[in-house]
């Protein structure tokens, strides 16, 4: 019980805390945007993330514009949801772990693709140079 109620808390403080407010577009494909403490046509990425089902969690992180995602966002959700897993790994209950590595990892390649999106889009190499 100790591990549900800290998962929680850390999950909605995560969410009061973060201001990655999204607008609601047609090209967002998110089936289930949560809106919490965000205003009128925006969704809250964080909440988004850490409360849908961890195979729609995927899903949008696979799936999803470019842009859909902060970078500190996504880092945040990332080690908080790997140390979060780890934890519960941890239990001596029957737990899935299967899911919850596929989200974590599909969150490590998001961030490092918007990261290496940024380098190449900054750089000023050119590859016809003589």
């Amino acid at each position: 019980m100790l591990v549900a109620a800290v998962t929680a808390t850390v999950s909605f403080t995560m969410i009061y805390f973060s201001n990655d407010c999204q607008p609601l577009a047609p090209e967002n494909n998110e089936e289930y945007p949560l809106q919490l403490f965000c205003s009128d046509g925006e969704y809250n990425a964080m909440a988004t993330a850490f409360f849908n089902t961890p195979e729609r969690s995927v899903r949008s992180l696979f799936h999803n514009q470019p842009g859909s995602y902060n970078p500190l966002t996504l880092g945040l959700f990332t080690l908080t949801y790997f140390f979060l897993a780890c934890w519960t790994y941890g239990l001596a209950v029957s737990a899935g772990v299967f899911i919850p590595s596929l989200l974590i990892g599909a969150a490590w390649g998001r961030l490092c693709g918007i990261l290496l999106a940024s380098f190449s889009s900054n750089s000023s190499v050119s590859l016809n140079a003589t």
